[in-house]
């Protein structure tokens, strides 16, 4: 299953820090009980040039989160820096 993006918190929030690394880095299967689960998502670091993430971020916080798709190449770069370091 792929969970709906419309108001997920991580398109939500205002600081679009944990969506610029979940992009970056993947997102594990998760399994609820009573529930179906969720499958994972790849990390998308070395398919996607800064420029691409930011456009992607941008969209999905704007289209399913509400909130301005003003995320900035700086943002990405800068989390793209912290992930090459293990953070």
């Amino acid at each position: 299953m792929a969970v709906a993006m419309l108001g997920k918190s991580t398109v939500r929030n205002a600081d679009p820090h944990n969506l610029i690394v979940s992009i970056l880095d993947s997102i594990e299967a998760r399994n609820w009980p009573r529930l179906e689960s969720m499958q994972d998502m790849p990390g998308f670091a070395s398919r996607l040039s800064n420029a691409e993430l930011t456009d992607l971020a941008s969209y999905l916080r704007a289209s399913y989160g509400g909130q301005p798709g003003d995320v900035s190449a700086d943002n990405v770069k800068a989390l793209r820096a912290q992930a090459g370091k293990g953070r």
